[in-house]
């Protein structure tokens, strides 16, 4: 489910194709995909592997180079994303923990995000629901995203600071992260730099230009750390 409705394998790569900056909040929606992790990442065929019977299946829905009589008992495995549902992509948590927006790419015009949470927590308990991996990707940047981003500067840095790795701003919402513990225990956290999640976009594309820029002005620039 891409913003409530059902999508395709081929509509999942489009919408996971990967942009470098801003981070909109178009990206903090939950997508469902009725399929193995490892078949996520393929074109618009599916194929799934379950319990070591491989089958494709085409756009009508039928298996092929499989007797379904293979396919009986089988279950597709289930993977619910939750892209980028931190707490500094919302303007109220904003608001009443920094002051004002610190978060450059939000507006107060903004619909709450908490709405969407609300409706998130109901699907992931959703009873006709049957998760075998719920996945959580993240945003983790550090002050030197902060200024290869458009704010360079101590000043500039420290005021546009958002989901900044390892603060609570950084995390996922509270709510969604206690509805997942109490349906599955199976959990993987994905933290990125870039909207790289399930594509191919390189994880740090920006680092050799900054790297330069970093040793000529390293007080704008703040070097990446060695543990990044």
């Amino acid at each position: 489910v891409f913003k409530g409705k059902r999508c395709d394998t081929s509509t999942l790569q489009a919408v996971m194709a990967g942009c470098i900056v801003p981070i909109h909040a178009a990206w903090q929606v939950v997508i469902v995909a009725g399929l193995c992790l490892a078949g996520m990442a393929s074109a618009s065929e599916l194929n799934v592997s379950t319990n070591g019977t491989n089958f494709s299946q085409d756009p009508s829905g039928s298996p092929n180079g499989t007797d379904a009589s293979q396919l009986a008992g089988h279950r597709r495995k289930e993977v619910l994303l939750v892209v980028d549902m931190q707490s500094d992509y919302s303007v109220a948590y904003n608001l009443e923990h920094y002051g004002y927006l610190r978060n450059p790419w939000l507006s107060e015009d903004d619909p709450p995000i908490e709405d969407v949470v609300r409706q998130q927590v109901e699907l992931i308990n959703a009873p006709r629901e049957h998760w075998d991996l719920i996945v959580f990707t993240q945003d983790w940047l550090i002050p030197s995203t902060i200024a290869s981003i458009g704010f360079p500067g101590p000043a500039n840095i420290t005021n546009n600071s958002f989901c900044i790795r390892d603060t609570p701003g950084a995390e996922p919402f509270q709510a969604l992260l206690d509805a997942a513990a109490q349906r599955q225990s199976n959990q993987l956290r994905y933290t990125k730099s870039l909207d790289n999640a399930f594509n191919d976009v390189s994880p740090l594309p920006w680092v050799a230009g900054y790297v330069k820029q970093s040793q000529r002005e390293p007080l704008d620039y703040p070097p990446i750390p060695a543990d990044y």
